[in-house]
């Protein structure tokens, strides 16, 4: 059964689909009795890792919407996005509580990795948010300099996602990975889409695009179906292809390449059909 089919991926650690909801569904039943309900925004600032998804799940299940946050950022701009958000509720992990002073943040803050919020009841609970509810908030960059949040219900990403497994013809056979920033609006579709599916999700380390040739072999290690990236990286790896024809990784098992972030070149596009045969999707626009 799918429920035993493993869920999602992060070094050597995994959870199976029965797994992952069973500790969403717990975490859920803490928050709702935090106080969490439809158009609660709840703050997840913790490094890539199981319990980044399963707090995003648990703050879903729970009615509320996540706000994602970058452990790297500095204090000031988390601090912005915090009271800005009006978040009620902070996750985190330990490691990051001695930072809350800078944060200034006067909600309630709750360590993902704390094991009592994982013994409670783990069955599925009513639904409480609705279609037009809000389901994540993510800030931007601000042309002003000064991040703004952009704001998405649930009618808008179950669209998005549905677009994704169509448009990109995702299977429940397949793997897909995690690699771009949590704070990047892209990483919505590439956490929840395989989710809902039934695929495979692997949470790589973002830092691993700097190393294109590393990268590459890892996607085909772990026999990645559908990825996104940027052009710049695409690029790099050409250029280190082109210096070493023997660098050539074959990704013989990417059904699609989703480039994103930056406008993509028709010189680009064009080296790369010079070696794969692999269909490039451009998801950027201007």
């Amino acid at each position: 059964e799918r429920k035993n089919n493993v869920a999602v991926v992060c070094g050597e650690q995994q959870l199976t689909y029965q797994a992952l909801n069973a500790k969403a569904n717990q975490l859920a039943r803490v928050l709702r009795k935090k106080g969490v309900k439809p158009e609660t925004i709840v703050g997840i600032m913790v490094e890539r890792s199981l319990e980044m998804i399963v707090g995003i799940l648990g703050v879903l299940k729970a009615g509320g919407a996540y706000l994602p946050l970058d452990p790297e950022y500095p204090a000031a701009r988390i601090s912005h996005m915090l009271q800005d958000s009006k978040a009620k509720i902070l996750l985190t992990q330990a490691k990051f509580f001695g930072s809350m002073s800078e944060l200034g943040f006067k909600g309630k803050v709750l360590d993902l990795g704390e094991p009592g919020h994982y013994q409670g009841d783990a069955t599925n609970l009513a639904p409480l948010s609705k279609a037009h509810n809000l389901a994540y908030v993510i800030y931007t960059s601000g042309s002003t300099g000064q991040p703004k949040g952009v704001m998405l219900n649930h009618r808008g990403i179950y669209n998005h996602m549905l677009t994704k497994i169509t448009e990109l013809a995702i299977l429940p056979a397949h793997t897909l990975c995690f690699n771009l920033k949590q704070t990047f609006v892209a990483s919505i579709w590439q956490i929840l889409t395989p989710l809902l599916l039934g695929s495979r999700l692997i949470i790589y380390d973002t830092k691993l695009a700097f190393n294109p040739l590393e990268f590459f072999e890892v996607v085909k290690k772990d026999k990645i179906s559908v990825l996104e990236i940027v052009p710049a990286v695409l690029n790099t790896y050409l250029n280190l292809v082109a210096q070493d024809k023997k660098s050539l990784i074959p990704l013989t098992h990417l059904k699609k390449l989703v480039l994103t972030g930056e406008k993509v070149s028709a010189e680009l596009v064009n080296r790369f059909y010079g070696l794969y045969q692999i269909p490039l999707v451009n998801a950027y626009r201007s």
